[in-house]
């Protein structure tokens, strides 16, 4: 069987397909598990790091290549539940 939880989920796809996962996503990820997102355009950057924040999402790391920023989060480990 699959375990409930996952130490590491790996999502590349559009800002829109990851917002509509987002919650989801962070609820199958273990306590200290790392969630790492790319396929994000450098123009949405502000949008989707306060999307990681709303769903308590820590953002550990940040790295721009060229017009794409890909991201390593976390539990913020004072929400997680």
């Amino acid at each position: 069987a699959w375990p409930k939880k996952y130490d590491m989920i790996l999502a590349n796809i559009q800002k829109s397909v990851i917002l509509e996962i987002l919650e989801p996503i962070r609820n199958l990820l273990s306590r200290d598990g790392v969630l790492l997102v790319s396929g994000i355009l450098t123009v949405e950057d502000e949008s989707i790091r306060q999307a990681f924040t709303n769903h308590g999402l820590n953002l550990i790391e940040s790295k721009q290549d060229g017009e794409w920023v890909a991201y390593i989060l976390q539990h913020d480990s004072m929400r997680y539940v």
